[in-house]
């Protein structure tokens, strides 16, 4: 933490006011952030004005984090006060820190097969297994939604989207609450909290009223059908909501399905996009492959085609037996954070007290945490790789544990750059 002031005070009305800017620059993990102020304090505009108080983690989690800030402050304890104004005391302040490994063969890229990510994916789970021992409840600190959502059981809900869209999250809480399917999961979780109230003023909107017991006992049926039934789709899910008075259809939902019937029937209709869609299946999936045997102007056009296969596939696959609503329901409670596991950018600001950063980067070539301990000249993605794990570790009150996969190559730069790891033995190198 560090207040920023401008060293020319200004009068405002006979008294003198000096501008001033709280943060840490190690906080800043988010691209559209305001950016450093470093050059406005080096011509002497701003002045630094270090703080090295840490009211949160433990003396041992700041003996870690310490050396991965970027900016020359060395923090240190700073005893807080409780809700009844009573200090701390230091003992309270100490807690735990492990940083371990595992040797793997080599890690895979985004390239590589999916045996091999599936193979170095179970290996993380392992160490991860091996890194909760010791530890009371721990939050899982991973990289992408990605990598938590088979481990969460929304992984058939996340692909249907990943396969169609860059920016997966939004487009996908967006289009489940055009679907009412949020809406539907906020019902099932009211229910499951026993938030009646809550829950009878959204079912009577709905068109379910209770009059009698036996409409009570009806709407446990129809619920408890929703939260139990493993094999009801998304589809089918809304279509049974309405069906029982849960949910009254909206315009928005009505139009999107009316939408997608609509784009489905001019597809099937489309000769060219049909024999376009034949090959593409047939392994000409590029415009290289394709442009011998199928009338096509240019890359562009080819992109058109392309994008249209796309919107078919998700139609199709979202629409169908495979995505259950369970997964949906998984989500939101991903969403309310109600599971262990959580993105390092969403922890920003929060306060945990076991927390196990997992220092993978599962194929975002944003990211590169091996930057932290290897030397290699990539200062930017360096930094934003560091300071993503200072935010991930300083979210721990209590206790911590790091864990990363190595190359035996990297095991000696590793263990330089932290030097109490220990290696973990997980069997049969991946």
């Amino acid at each position: 933490m560090a207040c920023i002031a401008s060293p020319n005070k200004q009068n405002y009305g006979g008294k003198q006011l000096a501008l001033c800017l709280f943060g840490d620059a190690m906080q800043a993990i988010y691209s559209d952030g305001i950016g450093s102020v470093e050059a406005h304090i080096d011509a002497g505009d701003l002045t630094l004005i270090p703080k090295a108080d840490n009211y949160r983690c433990s003396y041992e989690i700041i003996d870690l984090i310490n050396p991965l800030r970027l900016d020359g402050i060395t923090q240190k304890v700073a005893l807080a006060k409780d809700a009844n104004g009573q200090l701390q005391t230091e003992a309270e302040r100490h807690g735990d820190v492990k940083v371990l490994y595992a040797v793997c063969a080599q890690r895979p890229t985004g390239f590589s097969d999916f045996e091999a990510k599936q193979n170095h994916s179970e290996m993380v789970d392992l160490l991860v297994s091996k890194a909760t021992e010791g530890c009371t409840n721990p939050k899982v600190l991973m990289l992408t939604n990605k990598s938590i959502a088979e481990k969460v059981g929304f992984k058939h809900l996340y692909k249907v989207f990943d396969d169609r869209y860059v920016e997966v999250s939004d487009r996908m809480d967006n289009y489940l609450k055009r679907m009412q399917i949020s809406e539907i999961c906020e019902i099932c979780n009211l229910y499951s909290s026993q938030q009646y109230n809550s829950l009878i003023k959204i079912i009577r909107s709905g068109g379910y009223v209770i009059h009698s017991q036996q409409d009570k006992i009806r709407l446990k049926e129809i619920i408890g059908k929703l939260l139990t039934d493993e094999n009801i789709s998304l589809y089918a899910a809304l279509q049974y909501a309405v069906d029982s008075k849960l949910v009254k259809m909206s315009e928005a939902c009505q139009n999107l399905l009316n939408a997608n019937a609509q784009y489905l029937r001019e597809l099937s209709a489309d000769k060219k996009y049909q024999e376009f869609k034949k090959l593409y299946l047939d392994g000409l999936n590029t415009f290289a492959r394709i442009k011998d045997y199928f009338t096509i102007a240019s890359e562009e056009e080819f992109d058109y085609y392309k994008s249209r296969y796309k919107k078919e596939m998700f139609i199709e696959i979202l629409f169908s037996d495979a995505i259950k609503f369970s997964e949906a329901l998984n989500y939101t409670h991903y969403l309310n954070e109600e599971s262990n596991y959580v993105t390092m950018h969403k922890t920003k600001g929060s306060s945990i007290d076991s927390v196990i950063v997992v220092m993978e980067e599962f194929y975002w070539n944003e990211y590169d945490f091996s930057l932290l301990y290897n030397g290699v000249e990539k200062q930017e993605k360096r930094e934003n790789s560091q300071k993503l794990i200072y935010v991930a570790c300083s979210r721990a009150r209590k206790s911590l544990r790091c864990v990363r996969l190595l190359p035996e190559n990297e095991v000696a730069q590793f263990k330089a750059c932290f030097p109490t790891a220990e290696e973990v033995t997980l069997g049969t190198h991946a």
